[in-house]
């Protein structure tokens, strides 16, 4: 978790902020009011600037609902929303989840900052590919599933949609072959369970070279990224920088990865200076592109 404000790429399920919710008076005092709903419901984003109002959104606060006080006189009209929601959160301990805020990680990491500075009991817990980067962040990486996880998400999976299906000697080793080729990701294993109940294990293990075409069966309701193999990959590559995809592409010439002396020799050239490699370097692993292996020499 925190030593004070974030935690990043956990998996939290629902956070416990309170608040008044859509039937509160207006004109109550926000901190004495008891949550109307307790439980904050998931908010999709895709402006910068309704980041603030997609958590208000999230505690059941309508529009308008809340107002600032000028000291201890009356109501002085409608308060900006991260005041509001401040005096929703008071001095009392609640936990914000801001998830995936990759794509509006600097609108995140200010509402984040600003919270944490008003409301000192408050913790907030950051899902991102990429760190908030403010004072007192705590980064916490998930790594991929290991190989008896794996296996387990997609045996479970594979039997959600094909009643009956169980691990056995018969099918476990072409099991173990996708999670591997799948590099233990939880979204690519559930993409190919869905394809499990059409195809055998070996016959999906079989077909993997072209995954891309392969794993489109996602949910019906999740986020289009997160529908298809394809997608989850393409929303990873719109969020590098030009220098940082030019890098990714050149980088795959390696098997297995490489040195960092080797990347700025081998993928340096006119268009990318070698004195331009480092710093895309840092923004590949900053996005979570590119990962650092301490155990290599």
């Amino acid at each position: 978790m925190t030593d004070r404000d974030v935690s990043r790429d956990a998996s939290p399920s629902r956070p416990e902020p309170a608040g008044p919710g859509p039937d509160a008076d207006p004109d109550s005092d926000p901190g004495s009011a008891e949550a109307g709903a307790r439980d904050g419901q998931p908010c999709a984003v895709t402006d910068a600037g309704d980041v603030p109002f997609a958590a208000l959104h999230a505690l059941g606060i309508r529009e308008g609902g809340l107002m600032a006080r000028a000291g201890s006189g009356p109501l002085a009209g409608p308060a900006d929303p991260v005041t509001r929601l401040a005096m929703v959160f008071g001095d009392r301990q609640h936990l914000l989840i801001l998830d995936n805020c990759e794509h509006l990680v600097g609108a995140a990491a200010a509402l984040a900052e600003q919270i944490l500075a008003r409301c000192p009991a408050v913790r907030v817990l950051a899902t991102s590919r990429e760190p908030l980067r403010i004072s007192g962040e705590r980064l916490w990486p998930i790594a991929p599933l290991r190989d008896e996880a794996a296996l387990r998400l997609l045996t479970d999976r594979a039997a959600a949609v094909r009643p009956g299906f169980t691990a056995d000697d018969s099918n476990t080793a072409d099991l173990a072959r996708i999670c591997r080729a799948l590099d233990g990701m939880p979204l690519a294993i559930e993409l190919a369970a869905a394809r499990l109940r059409t195809l055998s294990p070996a016959q999906l293990a079989a077909r993997l070279d072209a995954r891309f075409a392969l794993l489109t069966g996602g949910s019906r309701t999740a986020a289009e990224r997160h529908q298809t193999l394809w997608a989850v990959v393409d929303w990873s590559w719109e969020l590098l920088s030009p220098p940082e995809q030019v890098l990714a592409r050149r980088l795959a010439v390696f098997a297995g990865g490489s040195t960092l002396p080797a990347a700025e020799q081998v993928c340096q050239d006119a268009d990318l200076r070698q004195d331009a490699v480092l710093p895309a370097v840092f923004g590949l692993v900053e996005k979570s592109f590119l990962v650092v292996d301490d155990d290599a020499d």
